[in-house]
């Protein structure tokens, strides 16, 4: 009997490992990833070139720039040329991200904030969903990220 407990726990394990190994976000390729989120009724802009937005200053080597929205939830998808230029993005963004959590919890520790305020802010941040799988750095809203997958 134990051995059979064993046997399906390592089963179970080796699922779930390729299950998270296979689940990376969004697609390599910035076509599949505008199909996906029209699909999932959302308005997106697909640019080929550089570019020229606000969530990061990485625009180096940009290949495609893929940018979908329903009104709520939202997604940015920008393909580099190479994988160094994804990595720098990403890093610039999450230094951003937890600068941006630090200085909201700052402000409502001085008093500058309501706790409303912060729960609501904190909530927002909470949503947004980043990260980087080779050549590619997407971020957005987690229902966007999702929609894009």
């Amino acid at each position: 009997m134990k051995k059979f407990f064993r046997i399906l726990a390592a089963t179970m394990l080796f699922a779930v490992m390729a299950m998270t190994l296979c689940s990376c976000g969004v697609p390599s390729d910035a076509t599949k990833a505008k199909e996906n989120l029209e699909e999932n009724g959302y308005t997106v802009v697909m640019l080929q070139g550089s570019y020229k937005g606000a969530i990061i200053s990485i625009n180096t080597g940009v290949e495609y720039t893929v940018t979908g929205t329903n009104g709520e939830d939202s997604v940015s998808i920008i393909y580099y040329s190479d994988k160094e230029n994804a990595d720098k993005a990403y890093k610039e963004f999450k230094e951003n991200h937890d600068k941006s959590l630090k200085e909201l919890k700052a402000s409502y520790d001085d008093g500058k904030i309501s706790k409303d305020a912060y729960d609501k802010a904190k909530a927002e941040l909470d949503n947004i969903k980043f990260g980087k799988s080779g050549k590619v750095f997407y971020s957005g809203t987690k229902a966007g990220v999702k929609a894009a997958g």
